[in-house]
């Protein structure tokens, strides 16, 4: 097992590299590469393998590393790992217990290997322009996709939109990161920040997804000292012009008239019993089952949860991905897992967990000099608001896949503040 103790030379500690056409690629940054763009070509399921393709490696490379800031981060999850495991072996669903344990051992993984990624890098400028590359890349590679086909099928882009890729975090956090980055230097320099940040817009845009450009506003807010003074005023009032200008064209009545008027509705627990309201509430409905799961617990499963496999009964069977079942054992609002399967206790913690994030980016930011490091603290609060809001709609970090990045960002953003200078 190895330590790391000097945080004055955080990202000169040597990563890997790979030397390719007189370049070198470093570990860590192939990392954040793989993690963002997988998506666009895998399933689900093999983005997995991929997360621990890298994970093993830079174990291996860097050795066990256990730091006191890494501990906070982890440590919330590992109780909740623990009051999963408590569960009745003799009845447990393995499937679904299985299922529930990656679940929560993903984001641990992800953090884990985030965070040395990012303490790993070579350039104190690698881990935002690399960031920067890769949101570009993911942004017009959806739009050429998109592109293609919405031509083959002959239909408008937006009717596509939610079938072409799995999420679109990596768009709205390159809006913010180019932004907050504008007076910082970076490798790329004002080329890349405005083509990235250009292209990104774009693609967000035609994605026609309320979620990701309620994210790309939080992601501006929280960066909003990218200019100093009346920085904040003006990311308010960015946010406000992307706004009216989205809502007075047909992209914009797309999202907002077809999104956000409903959005509260949908995803608020509540009884319904006619197949065509649970169809347009499933998020609400599918909250609602799991609230009934919970209280039908005993008074100890209240406490300490039902354990990995607790499952919420629907009372009929659906068809997803060729699958037939009347059981739901995720749920998009991400806060009903853990009061499932970890009880209120767990809930809580998982509220804690958050909290200290939040904290953690806050006062890093405050006690560094660095503008890179504040900058980091920033958008590392950005992502964290951003990863609250996903999980009371699309599971937060218990999400398959779409989520993922943005834990990695945040236990690499999280890494680069303890930079000190």
């Amino acid at each position: 097992m190895s330590t790391t103790t000097s945080e004055a030379t955080l990202g000169h500690s040597g990563a890997r590299a790979v030397t390719r056409g007189g370049r070198a690629l470093s570990l860590a940054s192939a990392t954040f590469a793989a993690a963002f763009l997988a998506p666009l070509f895998l399933p689900a399921k093999a983005c997995t393998v991929v997360y621990l393709a890298f994970a093993i490696p830079l174990v291996i490379r860097h050795g066990v590393v256990v730091r006191r800031d890494l501990w906070r981060l982890l440590s919330p999850l590992f109780v909740l790992f623990a009051l999963g495991l408590l569960v009745d072996y003799g009845s447990v669903e393995w499937r679904e217990f299985a299922k529930d344990l990656w679940r929560l051992s993903k984001p641990i993984v992800l953090l884990y290997v985030g965070y040395i990624a990012a303490r790993t890098s070579t350039r104190r400028d690698a881990f935002p322009q690399g960031l920067m590359v890769v949101g570009l890349a993911y942004a017009s590679i959806y739009l050429v996709r998109l592109a293609f086909e919405s031509a083959a099928r002959g239909v408008m882009p937006l009717d596509l939109a939610d079938t072409v890729v799995f999420g679109h975090f990596p768009e709205a956090f390159t809006v913010g990161l180019c932004l907050r980055y504008r007076r910082i230097e970076v490798r790329g320099g004002a080329l890349l920040r405005n083509t990235a940040l250009g292209v990104s817009l774009l693609a967000l845009g035609l994605s026609g997804s309320r979620t990701w450009v309620l994210v790309a506003g939080v992601m501006i807010l929280a960066g909003g000292s990218w200019l100093r003074g009346r920085g904040r005023l003006r990311a308010v009032l960015l946010v406000g012009a992307m706004a009216v200008g989205l809502f007075l064209t047909p992209l914009g009545e797309a999202i907002f008239k077809r999104g956000f008027d409903v959005a509260l509705s949908e995803i608020s627990p509540a009884r319904y019993t006619e197949l065509g309201d649970i169809a347009t509430h499933w998020r609400g409905f599918e909250a609602w089952q799991g609230l009934r799961a919970y209280l039908d617990g005993s008074a100890l499963q209240h406490a300490i949860g039902q354990g990995f496999g607790a499952t919420a009964g629907l009372g009929f069977y659906i068809e997803h991905d060729g699958d037939h079942y009347n059981r739901v054992s995720q749920f998009h609002n991400g806060f009903i897992w853990p009061l499932l399967k970890t009880g209120f206790v767990g809930a809580a913690v998982f509220v804690v967990w958050f909290g200290r994030l939040i904290g953690m980016s806050r006062a890093l930011g405050r006690a560094s000099a660095s503008p890179e490091n504040r900058a980091a603290a920033d958008l590392c609060l950005g992502v964290v608001l951003s990863l609250v809001l996903t999980t009371l709609v699309v599971s937060g970090i218990f999400n398959n896949v779409s989520n993922d990045p943005m834990v990695l960002v945040i236990g690499g953003f999280l890494a680069l503040t303890h930079r000190r200078g």
